[in-house]
């Protein structure tokens, strides 16, 4: 099999050497993004190489402050045996801004028995919260107050931390894009994390540019561009991130994108992209 170099060099990451993620020979059978029976056509294989992606989790938002990005949901793949039953995760509903609705993970997706958790949920930039506002992560790291969201690694999939704001930089590439964080003390916000599979949510503060979500490198989609004081969403693998809209952050995109964060006295953050299960044979 072929490799991918991810990212180039010049992006001043250390670099990261992928196998070709999809084997030569086989062909994509089916694509799910609802229901929860799968049928094989011709009869049931032995074996099937399968793509299986939880739900991004959504944007923050705290009323007139700033929101974090939501993280891109976990990407798992690899051969398995043939599941007749799954589970498509839904994506994150972001917050309204009011106090006590936070942004809400992304649902888990169900491949028999393999599960790819959700992303997380952006945090929220009140006053209540210290410093550096957490941003969800990808593979289902949760956000705390304070904190950025965790790299998180469960089989093959590589959930992206968020980058501190102290950093100065994009949360560093990973199978699923961790969401952007912000700072409600020094107003600043970052992009998403790009992802091999699923990218993270744009963060927004009031006074900084807000940014664009993460890109998903594999899918060859884009994270969606910022909106003033609203943050993009990040690319999934099946569609691009939705922009940033005049009231609420961008969604993610369909494939396990993580919704854009907002940070106005209206709207919300962005929902996150549902999951998927790309199956072939």
């Amino acid at each position: 099999m072929g490799s991918t170099t991810i990212p180039s060099s010049s992006s001043g990451y250390a670099d990261i050497v992928y196998d070709a993620i999809i084997p030569a020979g086989l062909t994509l059978r089916q694509t799910i993004t609802s229901g929860t029976t799968i049928t094989y056509t011709g009869g049931t294989p032995d074996k099937v190489f399968a793509i299986i992606i939880g739900g991004g989790g959504a944007g923050g938002n705290y009323a007139t402050t700033a929101g974090a990005g939501g993280g891109a949901g976990a990407a798992i793949y690899g051969f398995f045996t043939p599941a007749t039953t799954c589970v498509i995760g839904a994506g994150g509903n972001g917050s309204t801004g009011n106090s006590g609705d936070y942004a809400r993970n992304g649902g888990y997706t169900l491949f028999g028995m393999v599960v790819a958790a959700g992303g997380g949920g952006g945090a929220p930039g009140g006053g209540v919260y210290s410093q550096t506002r957490g941003a969800g992560a990808g593979a289902g790291g949760i956000a705390t107050a304070g904190t950025p969201g965790a790299t998180s690694v469960y089989l093959n999939s590589i959930g992206g931390g968020s980058a501190l704001i102290a950093q100065g930089s994009i949360a560093p590439v990973a199978t699923s894009g961790g969401g952007g964080s912000v700072s409600a003390a020094s107003d600043t916000c970052l992009a998403g994390g790009t992802g091999i599979f699923a990218g993270g949510g744009a963060a927004a503060a009031t006074s900084s540019p807000s940014l664009a979500g993460g890109d998903s490198i594999l899918g060859g989609f884009t994270g969606g561009a910022a909106n003033n004081v609203r943050g993009g969403g990040g690319a999934g693998y099946l569609a691009n991130g939705s922009a940033a809209g005049a009231t609420n952050g961008g969604n993610g995109g369909s494939g396990g994108g993580g919704g854009g964060g907002a940070g106005s006295m209206t709207g919300r953050g962005g929902s996150g992209g549902a999951g998927a299960i790309l199956i072939y044979y």
